[in-house]
């Protein structure tokens, strides 16, 4: 008897604990956001996957609130409308911003609203009672989402770029160069033995070349010197040409001077020539020049017959009177 009461009381309390638990199922599912709640509009461009009612609604990481409602925006079919409720006194500004982000790895996305200033104003119902809201923003899944086909492509580009690399051409010519390289390597290794000499060839090149350096460093500075004395000389030679030149200019100053005042004094004779003696020289002139024929017709006469020239000429017959 004791035994059924027993079970009669598990049996009664776990009836009692299914009911009340689905009570509060159907009262959780049923119930809307608390009339106290301050609802806010987003809307999302592209797609907002992950996302549901219920999600949760965070302000700087801090869950404030729920998703009431989710649709598609009838104004912009690229757009997805989302309505969520936050408790009352929750300071949503004008400058806040909303962001779908993801929670951990493996988890669900919820709504992140960020940003924000004190001197900024509280979002507020219009007076025809339409909804506040929050400007969205690209979210971490949006860029993800949006690189995928990127990667995708680069990560495509590389295989083919592998697949290039170890095409069998490729794989030939680096099968030849290792093979280049065994040879080179054994050949290293047979010349091994001969080091020591080369190296030893090597260092009696070096003390000969560093001997000639050092006879080039003698005779560059030679040469030094004799240019130094070279062109000291041409120093002293070029200061007494230019002395001499000093003095034969000073010399040709003192002519130019006295050819100066030799003008000046011979000026009033060469006046008075070209006057009155012009004249007269050139009188004398034309009679120099009628001698100098007369001259020149007596010498030819004298050349032709001298003795007629001073004997005259011969009396032929009888002079009767």
């Amino acid at each position: 008897m004791e035994t059924r009461a027993s079970y009669l009381a598990v049996g009664t309390f776990v009836l009692l604990v299914s009911v009340a638990l689905l009570a509060f199922v159907v009262w959780l599912s049923s119930r809307g956001p608390s009339q106290a709640d301050d609802l806010y509009v987003i809307r999302f461009a592209g797609s907002v996957t992950g996302l549901s009612v219920g999600s949760p609604v965070r302000y700087r990481g801090i869950p404030v609130g729920s998703v009431d409602d989710m649709s598609i925006d009838p104004t912009n079919l690229e757009r997805v409308r989302v309505v969520i409720a936050v408790r009352p006194g929750t300071p949503v500004v004008a400058d806040n911003v909303a962001s779908l982000e993801l929670q951990g790895i493996a988890g669900g996305v919820y709504v992140q609203i960020s940003g924000g200033t004190m001197d900024s104003p509280r979002l507020l119902p219009e007076p025809d009672g339409t909804l506040p809201e929050i400007p969205s923003t690209p979210s971490t899944i949006q860029a993800l989402v949006q690189s995928v086909p990127e990667v995708l492509d680069a990560a495509n580009a590389v295989l083919d770029r592998a697949n290039l690399l170890l095409s069998d051409d490729n794989l030939d010519t680096v099968g030849g160069i290792l093979a280049d390289a065994r040879q080179v390597t054994s050949a290293l290794s047979d010349m091994h033995d001969g080091l020591p000499a080369l190296t030893l060839r090597v260092n009696e090149m070096a003390q000969e070349l560093e001997a000639l350096s050092a006879e080039a460093r003698v005779d560059m500075a030679r040469i030094s010197d004799s240019a130094v004395a070279a062109l000291t000389t041409t120093e002293q030679q070029m200061r007494t040409v230019g002395d001499q030149l000093a003095q034969a200019s000073g010399s040709i100053s003192q002519v130019a001077g006295e050819l100066v005042q030799l003008t000046r004094a011979a000026r009033p004779g060469l006046v008075e020539f070209t006057q009155s003696g012009l004249y007269e020289f050139t009188l004398m002139i034309s009679e120099l020049r009628g001698l100098a024929t007369t001259l020149t017709r007596v010498t030819e006469q004298f050349e032709r017959d001298p003795a007629q020239f001073i004997l005259g000429e011969p009396v032929s017959g009888v002079n009767i009177r």
